[in-house]
Formats: structure tokens, C-alpha cells, sequence
């Protein structure tokens, strides 16, 4: 049975792109870009791409998550689902602030959705045999 770790840290995870995708919406105001333009003003094109890339990340991520934590651990994936949120988190503020710093944000939540997949492939595999 799954615990209620990693149901907290995939509602901490929702919670981060919904507070990513009100944060678009106050850039549109601040920067006056209205919908459904997605350019004109750097700041707000670095605030919609963080938002469009997190959207791109949960994709893979959450069945990923979730997969991993039914067969593999949910106490693991509840800790790389935490750690995926702090780069995430970290992403964000560094492209806002300065894009070319965005790096190992991105990195690591990537490598955190990457060894969620595989350990998800590896573990229903196994179940397989």
C-alpha cells in the first residue's frame, strides 16, 4: 500500500506549477501582455517559459512518480519527489533572475524524473518475469 508521503509531495508538486502558472498571470498584468500573446517583454517570456517547461517536466514525471512509488518504494519516491520540487523551485527563481544560471535546476530535476522512469521500467519488468 502506497503511503500518504508521496500523495503530500505530488500535492506539493501540483502546488508548485499551480503558484507557477498564477505567477504568469501576474506577469501578464505587470508587463501588459495580453492573452493569448506569450511575447513582448523578456521578464514575462522567462516567467511563461519556467511555467511551459514545469508543465513539460509533470508529463513524465507524475506517472513516472507514481509508478515507482506502487513498485519500487513510496518512501523513495516521496524524497526524490521532494528533491525534484527544490530543483524545480530553484530553476524558477534562477531563470527569472538570470537564465544562464538555470542549469543545475534543471539538471537535477530532470536526473530526479530520469531515475524515477527507469527504476519504474526496471521494477515492472521485473514484475513481469
Amino acid at each position: 500500500m502506497i503511503s500518504a508521503f508521496p500523495a503530500l509531495v505530488m500535492a506539493l508538486s501540483l502546488l508548485l506549477y499551480v503558484g507557477e502558472f498564477v505567477a504568469v498571470s501576474r506577469a501578464r498584468i505587470r508587463y501588459g501582455i495580453k492573452a493569448p500573446a506569450v511575447a513582448g517583454s523578456e521578464e514575462f517570456e522567462r516567467i511563461f517559459r519556467v511555467q511551459q517547461n514545469t508543465l513539460e517536466q509533470l508529463v513524465w514525471f507524475i506517472p513516472s512518480f507514481w509508478i515507482f512509488a506502487a513498485f519500487v518504494s513510496s518512501s523513495w519516491a516521496g524524497l526524490i519527489g521532494l528533491l525534484w520540487i527544490a530543483a524545480r523551485l530553484h530553476y524558477a527563481v534562477s531563470y527569472c533572475r538570470e537564465p544562464e544560471t538555470r542549469g543545475p535546476g534543471y539538471t537535477i530535476g530532470f536526473a530526479c524524473a530520469g531515475v524515477l522512469l527507469t527504476g519504474s521500467l526496471i521494477a515492472a519488468a521485473l514484475q513481469l518475469l
